[in-house]
């Protein structure tokens, strides 16, 4: 792997990283009784958004699926966990494949 591939990967590492982090820090807020925040969904929204542009020329699979993840924040994360794990976007699923990820 050459620098701009290490470089490539370590950014796409960043943004699953980063989108994961706000992502459970916002699940620990809900699971702690707290209302709904639609400034916090839409900003995990974009993080994911972020995490798929750069992970598109990689693995368009994944880059859809995190599009995917990125819509579910959009509507306000309501779905079921049946509909997550049929989309495949289990955080933690996501997260793994986004942090192993090969350029």
């Amino acid at each position: 792997m050459n620098a701009e591939q290490r470089k490539q990967k370590e950014e796409v590492q960043k943004a699953v990283s980063n989108a994961f982090h706000s992502t459970d820090a916002y699940y620990t807020y809900r699971d702690s009784g707290k209302p709904r925040d639609t400034d916090r969904e839409f900003s995990i929204a974009r993080d994911w958004e972020h995490a798929s542009i750069l992970i598109e020329p990689l693995d368009a699979d994944l880059a859809n699926r995190l599009g995917i993840k990125s819509c579910f924040w959009r509507e306000g994360g309501l779905w079921s966990d049946q509909q997550i794990k049929e989309a495949g976007i289990q955080l933690k699923k996501v997260r793994a494949e986004g942090m192993t990820i090969e350029s």
